[in-house]
């Protein structure tokens, strides 16, 4: 199960961020990913990726060894997770964030986890731009699919 949802907060200290997340995510028994807001044109690109990291994993056909960073190679169309990284992940001075919350057992509660990390929730963060660049970006993923 993945929940998704936007938040703020100004990421000053990637480490620093990265840490908190770890320790919370291993003290909930979850895993959080978190990418740059404005590199996801609507929530919709993120479902599409966490179908399609879903389905990569029950094939055995993922690339990584976990979900957060399959959702985010689908995300970010990319093969290699350094790529990815620097297209989708956090970078000093963001400010929105998109957070993908997953559990194999519980349901998470988001909110809770906003409050725990001190970040606001913001799911508006997510909403997109303009309607084409979703188009193209599903489309870019569905073909990055067809390398793997």
């Amino acid at each position: 199960m993945a929940v998704i949802i936007g938040a703020r907060h100004r990421i000053v200290d990637i480490d620093k961020t990265l840490k908190a997340v770890a320790d919370l995510s291993a003290e909930l028994g979850m895993e959080i990913q978190m990418l740059d807001a404005n590199m996801v044109f609507g929530k919709e690109h993120l479902v599409v990726a966490v179908e399609k990291a879903e389905r990569a994993f029950s094939q055995k056909r993922n690339i990584s060894k976990t979900m957060g960073t399959e959702i985010l190679l689908y995300a970010g169309a990319e093969r290699q997770i350094s790529k990815a990284i620097e297209k989708m992940g956090l970078k000093p001075g963001i400010e929105e964030l998109a957070v993908i919350i997953i559990s194999q057992h519980d349901h998470p509660d988001p909110d809770k986890i906003m409050a725990e990390l001190g970040w606001q929730r913001d799911d508006s963060v997510l909403d997109p731009d303009e309607e084409e660049k979703i188009d193209m970006i599903l489309e870019k993923m569905a073909l990055s699919e067809l390398d793997r």
